[in-house]
């Protein structure tokens, strides 16, 4: 019995340093939230993925990595981003996406860019980044239950 619960608690935590597939919502739109939801589509996380959305917004904030992989940054979250930009800041930019997890995203962006709203997170629902809580460590308090309760009973 206790053989089991070792080779299952080696198993669990094994996979949580692998890292689990991490979907994020992807768009990005000139006009609004509404219409970047509408036409935003779930994409597992990569570091292709990544690397793309960065160079996509390094005009805006240059301290973006463009040459690091999930393996070097710590794996994947998910971000939300709403900017304003251009002579005077204008326009608006709403854009969704991953970026590396020990990147801090909501940082670095240049002057000419003003940000209205910035979030990341582990969480697929890009709606509620802002209270969503590590994926990672509610697998470990689980994880942690489970050997404490298997302990209780043998």
């Amino acid at each position: 019995m206790i053989q089991q619960i070792i080779i299952i608690g080696f198993l669990f935590s094994s996979s949580l340093n692998l890292g689990f597939a991490l979907n994020c919502s992807f768009c990005s739109t000139l006009i609004s939230w509404e219409i970047c939801d509408q036409s935003s589509d779930f994409w597992t996380c990569s570091d292709f993925l990544v690397l793309q959305g960065h160079e996509f917004l390094s005009g805006l904030n240059p301290t973006l990595p463009l040459n690091r992989t999930a393996a070097y940054a710590g794996g994947y979250k998910c971000y939300t981003v709403e900017v304003l930009f251009g002579e005077e800041k204008h326009q608006r930019g709403h854009a969704r996406g991953c970026t590396f997890a020990e990147v801090d995203f909501c940082s670095g962006w240049s002057s000419r860019t003003e940000i209205v709203n910035c979030t990341t997170c582990l969480s697929e629902d890009p709606n509620s980044c802002d209270d969503a809580s590590s994926l990672k460590d509610a697998m470990w308090i689980k994880l942690i239950m489970v050997l404490v309760l298997a302990f209780k009973t043998w």
